[in-house]
C-alpha cells in the first residue's frame, strides 16, 4: 500500500514537473521559431524549420544600428546598480544585524515596511525631483533610485545574524578594528549572499521598464527593454512579429546566459540564506 502511494506521488510530481517545464520552454521556443520566419505572425507558423535570418540582421541595423547601444545602456545601468547595491546592502545588513544602536529593530521594521509602498505611487515626485536636478536622460537618473534596495539588505541582515559571532570577537581581541572585522572576516563569508544580491539586482535592472519609460526620452539613452516596448508600439513594428521576436530574443539572451553560468551559485546562496534566515 505504501509503495503504491509512493508510485502515485512520484507520478504526480513527474507530471507537474513536465507541465512546468512546458509552460517555460514552449513560449521561448515559439518566440525563437517566429523570429526565423519571413511572414510576420505570432499566431501560427508557416514552418517549424527556420527559413531566414533577415530579422536578426534587421534587428542590428534598425534605427541606425541602435540595438547595440541599447544593450550597452542596459549593461551599464545593471552592472553599476548591482555594484552600488552590494555596497549599500552589505553595510546596511551588517549594521542592522551586528551594531547595537537605539531603536535598531524599530528602524529596521520601518525600513522593511516601505516594501509595501508601490513604486508607481512615488513615480511622479521622484521624476520631478530628478528633473529639478537635471538627471533625466542620464545614467545617474536610471541608477540612483535603485541604489538602496530593501530586499538585498534584508537578505544580508538575515545571513549575517546567523554567522558565528565568535569569529568577529576573536578578530577584535587580536586588535582588528570594526572596519577590519567587516572587510576581512565578514565579507569573505558573505560571498554566496553577495552573489545572489548581484544576480537579483542585475536581473531586475535589465528587465526594468516603468522608470526608464518616464525618465528617458532621448533614444540614445534607451535601455534594451524600454526600446523593445516602444518599438513594439510603433506603427512600423506593430505587425512585424518576426523582427519583434528577434529583438526580444537578443534582449533576453544575456540574462539567460547569466542564469545558466551562475545558477549553482544563485541556488546555493538562496538555500543558505533560507537556512540561515
Amino acid at each position: 500500500m505504501k509503495n503504491h502511494r509512493n508510485v502515485i506521488t512520484n507520478a504526480i510530481k513527474l507530471i507537474v514537473g513536465i507541465l512546468m517545464i512546458l509552460l517555460v520552454v514552449v513560449p521561448f521556443v515559439w518566440m525563437l521559431l517566429v523570429s526565423f520566419q519571413e511572414k510576420y505572425t505570432m499566431y501560427y507558423l508557416e514552418s517549424f524549420i527556420p527559413s531566414t535570418i533577415k530579422n536578426y540582421i534587421d534587428a542590428f541595423t534598425i534605427y541606425d544600428s541602435s540595438l547595440l547601444r541599447w544593450l550597452l545602456n542596459s549593461a551599464i545601468v545593471s552592472l553599476f546598480t548591482a555594484g552600488i547595491v552590494i555596497i549599500t546592502s552589505t553595510l546596511g545588513g551588517y549594521g542592522f544585524a551586528r551594531i547595537n544602536f537605539k531603536m535598531r529593530e524599530s528602524l529596521f521594521t520601518l525600513y522593511l515596511s516601505t516594501i509595501m509602498i508601490p513604486f508607481a505611487t512615488t513615480l511622479i515626485p521622484l521624476l520631478i525631483f530628478f528633473k529639478t536636478l537635471g538627471l533625466t536622460n542620464t545614467y545617474l537618473g536610471l541608477i540612483l533610485p535603485f541604489c538602496a534596495n530593501i530586499v538585498p539588505t534584508f537578505w544580508i541582515r538575515q545571513y549575517v545574524k546567523n554567522l558565528p559571532k565568535e569569529l568577529e570577537d576573536a578578530a577584535r581581541i587580536d586588535g582588528c578594528s570594526d572596519i577590519q572585522v567587516f572587510t576581512k572576516i565578514v565579507l569573505p563569508l558573505l560571498k554566496p549572499a553577495i552573489g545572489v544580491v548581484a544576480l537579483y539586482t542585475i536581473w531586475n535592472q535589465w528587465n526594468a521598464l516603468l522608470w526608464p519609460l518616464v525618465v528617458v526620452q532621448d533614444m540614445s539613452m534607451y535601455t534594451a527593454t524600454q526600446a523593445l516596448a516602444l518599438l513594439q508600439g510603433g506603427t512600423q513594428m506593430a505587425t512585424n512579429w518576426g523582427l519583434i521576436m528577434a529583438i526580444a530574443f537578443i534582449t533576453g539572451l544575456p540574462m539567460f546566459i547569466m542564469f545558466l553560468a551562475f545558477q549553482k551559485m544563485f541556488i546555493k546562496g538562496m538555500v543558505l540564506g533560507a537556512l540561515k534566515g
